[in-house]
């Protein structure tokens, strides 16, 4: 009987076997994190070499294998404009010349970069600059907005905490410094019971005792013909 040779199956390249580690499988595509450039990717060219590509104006490489409008996914690091973070939780730096833009999401050309500063350390809170019912909270070195419950409704100024204030507790809140008149009332649009005064060059937060209301013409609370804002 005749005997057929068999040929040994070719193994296909990918390139997790490619003996040399910048060998590819032409067509392929991966995103460029060392470079720290979302609006770029490595193409693997028909040469199996990967070469940078850019993406068209206004795009961002996806991740996976296209560009599109999807965000960066690299994070900024607080006080190190040279550094990133990748999504897998890695600390990366940028090209030689270039920094990471804390807007774009990227790394950007020197002079082009918006650093992202340091703004608070640790755990620390602070009042919000035009709300009582919300407060400011320091998270990764950053200031982010929190709010109050509907019970603990104020953020008192000493404590650095929500609290329950009745209407008409004036030294619990109080807003960021502002340009204001000594003395002086303004009303808050769309509330006939609260209004901002200007205490020791600070404005904050003030209520009328039920049922007063506060009247714009003569800026106090009065028990009837009030004209609210």
């Amino acid at each position: 009987p005749m005997t057929k040779i068999c040929e040994k199956p070719r193994a296909r390249r990918s390139i997790q076997t490619a003996k040399n580690p910048d060998d590819c499988i032409s067509g392929d595509t991966k995103a460029d994190i060392m470079s720290g450039v979302c609006s770029a990717y490595m193409f693997c060219t028909e040469n199996g070499k990967w070469a940078r590509r850019a993406c068209p104006v206004g795009e961002y490489f996806n991740g996976r294998d296209a560009c599109g409008k999807a965000r960066c996914p690299y994070i900024p690091v607080p006080g190190d404009c040279e550094s990133f973070v990748t999504p897998n939780g890695t600390k990366e730096k940028c090209d030689f010349g270039f920094r990471f833009d804390s807007i774009m999401k990227q790394c950007v050309p020197f002079a082009e970069a918006s650093c992202l500063e340091v703004q608070c350390e640790g755990t620390e809170r602070k009042n919000h600059p035009i709300s009582c019912n919300q407060y400011l909270q320091c998270h990764d070195q950053q200031w982010e907005v929190e709010n109050c419950g509907w019970f603990r409704n104020k953020f008192d100024m000493t404590s650095k905490e929500c609290v329950f204030a009745w209407w008409g507790h004036k030294e619990t809140c109080r807003y960021d410094p502002a340009t204001c008149n000594e003395g002086s009332n303004s009303p808050v649009v769309g509330n006939c019971r609260q209004y901002v005064t200007c205490t020791d060059g600070r404005e904050q937060e003030g209520s009328c005792f039920w049922p007063k209301k506060f009247d714009i013409s003569s800026s106090k609370c009065v028990w009837w013909g009030a004209k609210c804002a």
